[in-house]
């Protein structure tokens, strides 16, 4: 993409590109937005129109 990346390591090759890019939408989609091609791809197609929680996420699993 000509928008850039959404950091240094995500230079890496294709795959560091786009695993960098979901832990950004799962843990700060805020500053995705800047890279809007980007965000939509991850909204539409890999999470079908969710923004997960990242609070939720950040929670420790309960014990049994």
């Amino acid at each position: 993409s000509s928008e850039g990346y959404v950091s240094s390591y995500a230079l890496k090759n294709t795959q560091e590109d786009f695993a960098e890019t979901y832990s950004q939408y799962v843990f700060g989609p805020a500053r995705l937005l800047e890279f809007k091609e980007k965000f939509r791809f991850m909204n539409q197609v890999v999470f079908s129109g969710n923004i997960p929680n990242s609070f939720i996420l950040s929670l420790p699993f309960a014990s049994p």
